[in-house]
C-alpha cells in the first residue's frame, strides 16, 4: 500500500463544545478554510487535535465527520497512538474502516521502550493493520526518539509510508532525508514550524504545521515560493511563521491556535480538560500578531 506524503498537510485542531463533545458546525467551517487555503491533506486527531484527552465516540465521530466532508479531495490521515500495540492495531481498523488514507503512529507511550521494541511495535502494524502507516517521531511527548536504522529497516520492508518528524532536531532531520531518499515509497515531512523551510532545502516533501489550522495559505504560498525558486519570499514567510508559533507559549499550544481560529468565525476555544486557554493579556499579542500577518 502506497501512500503519498507532499506539501502541507495541517494537524487539524478538534472543534468542542463546552462539553468537550464534537462542535459539527465548527469542524465543518474547519475543514472549508483548509480545503479553500490549497493544503494537500488533512491529519486529524494528532497532538493538536488533543487525541490523548478525547473520549472514544468523539474521535470516531470526528473521523465519520470530516470524511463525509471531504470526499476523495484530499488525502486524510488519522493519528492512531496508543500505549501498547494491540490497542493501536484495533484504533487503526476502526479508521480504515471510517475511510481514512492513512494512520499516524508515535511509539507506545508510558512505558519505557528498547530499539527492538519500537521496532516490532511498527512491524507487527505494518503487517496486520491493512492501512498505510506513518511514523510520528515526536520524542518530547512520547520519551523515545525513531533512530535511523529502525525508520531504514521498515522502509526497506515496505512496511511505512512516511515519517512526520517533530523532534526539533535539524541534524537528525537533515539525516533521515538523506537515508530515505532510496526508497521512493517512503516520505518525509516536517513537523516543527521553525524548520520548515530550511527543511524544504534539503529535501523534505512537506510539512505538518499546526498553524495551518489559521493560515493555511500561508504555509501553501511558501512551498509555491520554494519550487518557483524566490528565495526572499521563502525565507519571507519562514519570519511570519515564527512570529505566529511565537504564540504557542499563550496558555497552550493548542489554545493560542483555537483563539485565532474563534477571531476568524470558524470554531468555539473550548479545550479538553487541563489545557488552558490564553489570559487576557496573551489574547490581545495573539491579535496583534493576526492582524499583522493578515496585512501581509
Amino acid at each position: 500500500m502506497v501512500l503519498k506524503l507532499s506539501g502541507v498537510i495541517p494537524p487539524m485542531i478538534t472543534p468542542l463544545d463546552e462539553n468537550e463533545r464534537l462542535d459539527k458546525e465548527g469542524t465543518k467551517r474547519l475543514v472549508e478554510h483548509l480545503l479553500e487555503g490549497g493544503v494537500n491533506g488533512i491529519f486529524l486527531l494528532g497532538s493538536s487535535g488533543e487525541f490523548v484527552a478525547l473520549k472514544t465516540e468523539v474521535k470516531i465521530e470526528l473521523m465519520e465527520e470530516v470524511k463525509r466532508e471531504v470526499g476523495k479531495e484530499v488525502l486524510l490521515l488519522a493519528g492512531v497512538s496508543e500505549p501498547g500495540t494491540e490497542l493501536t492495531l484495533e484504533a487503526i481498523k476502526t479508521a480504515g474502516e471510517i475511510g481514512m488514507d492513512g494512520v499516524v503512529v508515535t511509539p507506545p507511550y508510558y512505558f519505557p521502550l528498547c530499539k527492538d521494541g519500537v521496532l516490532e511495535h511498527y512491524r507487527f502494524l505494518g503487517k496486520n493493520g491493512h492501512v498505510p502507516v506513518v511514523l510520528y517521531n515526536i520524542p518530547l511527548t512520547t520519551g523515545v526518539s525513531i533512530d535511523l536504522d529502525t525508520i531504514q529497516t521498515l522502509a526497506e520492508e515496505n512496511l511505512i509510508s512516511g515519517i512526520k518528524d517533530s523532534s526539533g532536531d535539524f541534524i537528525h532531520f537533515r539525516k533521515l532525508v538523506r537515508a530515505i531518499t532510496k526508497y521512493p515509497n517512503c516520505n518525509v515531512m516536517q513537523g516543527h514550524e521553525a524548520l520548515v523551510a530550511p527543511s524544504l532545502m534539503v529535501g523534505a516533501d512537506g510539512m505538518v504545521p499546526a498553524y495551518a489550522n489559521v493560515f493555511p495559505q500561508m504555509y501553501v504560498d511558501l512551498i509555491k515560493a520554494f519550487g518557483n525558486g524566490d528565495v526572499e519570499k521563502v525565507l519571507s514567510l519562514q519570519d511570519q511563521i515564527d512570529k505566529c508559533i511565537a504564540t504557542y507559549s499563550y496558555g497552550s499550544v493548542y489554545g493560542s491556535i483555537k483563539f485565532a481560529l474563534k477571531k476568524q468565525g470558524i470554531c468555539q476555544e473550548f479545550l479538553t480538560k487541563p489545557l488552558q486557554n490564553p489570559n487576557l493579556e496573551q489574547k490581545e499579542k495573539i491579535t496583534m500578531v493576526l492582524k499583522e500577518i493578515m496585512k501581509k
